[in-house]
């Protein structure tokens, strides 16, 4: 009796295992996953995968982070920061420059 449910645990364990997607293909359904709506197959094996693996999970969460940071700060990111030295700051350049060669 015993043995027969451990059959039963190993098949359904292989099924799940082959249902669910590799590292690299989580990955990748993760970050689409932030722009569209997967297809039931992708989302279902997805979920199994995530319920297996650490790292995957730990990805997911830090993409959604960046992904809301950059939502959050949007307005900051379209304008560009204006970026000049110092008139001072060029003329110590320009010297450095000048010592550089000789």
């Amino acid at each position: 009796m015993l043995n027969w449910l451990v059959k039963i645990m190993k098949t359904l364990v292989k099924g799940l295992a082959d249902f669910s997607p590799g590292c690299k293909t989580a990955t990748r359904l993760q970050s689409e996953a932030l722009d569209r709506k997967l297809p039931l197959r992708q989302r279902l094996g997805l979920r199994v995968h995530l319920l297996l693996c650490k790292w995957c999970r730990r990805y997911g969460k830090q993409i959604t982070f960046l992904r809301d940071a950059a939502h959050e700060h949007a307005d900051e990111m379209a304008e560009p920061v204006p970026q000049r030295l110092s008139d001072e700051a060029r003329e110590r350049i320009k010297q450095r420059l000048r010592t550089d060669k000789e």
